[in-house]
């Protein structure tokens, strides 16, 4: 999703706010909406990808049965980035994580929003 694609204005308002709170000036968001396999979140999970300024941010909500919001939040500054790839299946990142690299998969709106920010410039 971006910017121009409101439907993220139909968020349940505890989600709505914590994506706000994470990606408020983002260039690009996705989120997209699944079916969870834990019971404890009967609404399913939010999975949130967006660029803001010089970051990447990947999160994963959902909403408790007693409708408190389970969060996972991480952020990238984009230069830290090791490296970026595609695939058939998508694009995937290389982050420096506290055990050695991490490969986190991403939309493909925002791999080829990363590839053109690590281009060289004229």
């Amino acid at each position: 999703m971006t910017i121009a694609d409101r439907t993220w204005d139909h968020l349940p308002p505890e989600i709505h706010a914590r994506v706000m709170a994470s990606t408020a000036h983002a260039q690009i968001r996705r989120i997209q909406h699944g079916v969870s396999s834990d019971p404890s979140l009967p609404r399913g999970v939010w999975t949130v990808d967006a660029l803001t300024g010089d970051r990447y941010v990947h999160q994963i909500l959902g909403l408790r049965a007693d409708d408190s919001v389970f969060e996972e939040t991480r952020t990238f500054v984009t230069d830290d980035i090791l490296d970026l790839s595609f695939t058939a299946d998508g694009a995937a990142l290389t982050v420096a994580g506290p055990e050695g690299p991490q490969s986190i998969v991403v939309p493909d709106p925002i791999g080829q929003a990363l590839g053109r920010r690590k281009e060289p410039g004229p």
